[in-house]
Parts: structure tokens; sequence; C-alpha cells
């Protein structure tokens, strides 16, 4: 008997369309801070990373490595590649230190560098949350032991906003490096 006033019951509900709901009880949530800043966080525009780019030249004319690496995610990724007389090296480098490195040696062993050309491009993704700057360069290089050469590259360079500063989170850089004719 007790089954069928259960079919009953439930045959009832189906074809009235009434169903029987029961209160849910949940907790209050505590807000996630993360989540506020993230959402509070402004977006890239092109004169932030302009102004970025400007102060990480500038730095880099100077060879001020902290300067430059003020701009650096601390988990940032950057893949450098160069060819010199048809061989290719290409190295990976992840996080601040092994950048600073990097930058280290590479400042060790130039005498003097002179800006042919340079230009920069720099686009923004439609969502406001990564820059990317397209960089050409040609300059004369001189190493410490008076080699001369002709260096260009063209560096890819993403940007995005961690903590309200742009920073940034990955480089791909291409470069040729041929000896300069004497003169």
């Amino acid at each position: 008997m007790r089954l069928k006033f259960f079919q009953t019951f439930l045959i009832a509900n189906v074809i009235s369309g009434l169903t029987l709901t029961t209160p849910v009880i949940t907790p209050a949530q505590t807000p996630d801070y993360r989540i506020l800043i993230a959402q509070e966080t402004k977006e890239l525009d092109e004169n932030i990373i302009r102004q970025a780019m400007e102060v990480i030249d500038q730095a880099e004319n100077r060879e001020d490595i902290d300067a430059m690496l003020k701009f650096l995610a601390p988990f940032s990724i950057s893949e450098i590649t160069v060819e010199y007389k048809g061989n290719i090296l290409t190295t990976n480098l992840e996080g601040i230190n092994a950048h600073r490195r990097m930058l280290k040696n590479t400042f060790a062993l130039v005498k003097q560098r002179e800006m042919i050309n340079d230009y920069m491009t720099v686009r923004i993704t439609p969502d406001g949350q990564i820059g990317i700057v397209t960089r050409v360069i040609f300059e004369n290089l001189t190493t410490k032991d008076d080699q001369k050469f002709i260096v260009s590259g063209t560096d890819i360079v993403r940007f995005a906003m961690i903590n309200n500063q742009p920073k940034i989170v990955s480089i791909k850089s291409q470069g040729w490096l041929e000896p300069r004719p004497t003169e």
C-alpha cells in the first residue's frame, strides 16, 4: 500500500508539474581578495607599454641590470636565438636570476654599442590583458677584444599587468651577428 501511495504521488506530481523542494542552507563565503585585486587591476594600454620600454632602453644603455629587471615578472620565460656564420644557438631563460646572469655576461663582453636604426610596434590584445611589443634593432657592436660586428635582431616582448605594474612575462628574441667589414 505504501508503494502504491508513492507511485500515485509521483504521477500526480509529474502531471501537475508541481515539484517538491527542500531549502538548501549554505554557509556564507568569505571574499577571495585575490579575485578582488585582479578585478581592480587596470588594463594595459599602448602608452604604459611605451613608457616601460623607454625606461628599459635607458637602463640598457647604462647597463643597469636591476633597472631592467624591475619590469620582469618572476616567472618570465625567454627564448633567445642568435645566428652567427651559419651556426644557430638558442638559449632558454626562466626567472629573474637566469636573466640577470645572461645580462651580466653579455654586458661583460661588450665594449661599445652604436645604434644604426631601431623601431618598435605595440599591440594590445582586445581584452587589454596582454601587450605585445615587436622591436627591431640594427647596431654596430664592438667587443672587449675589439671584434666588430653588425647586429640585427627582432624581439617579441609580452607584457601583462601584475600588481598594477606592467611586467614582462615572456620574450622571444631572434638575432643575427655578422663581422663588420674593416674600414
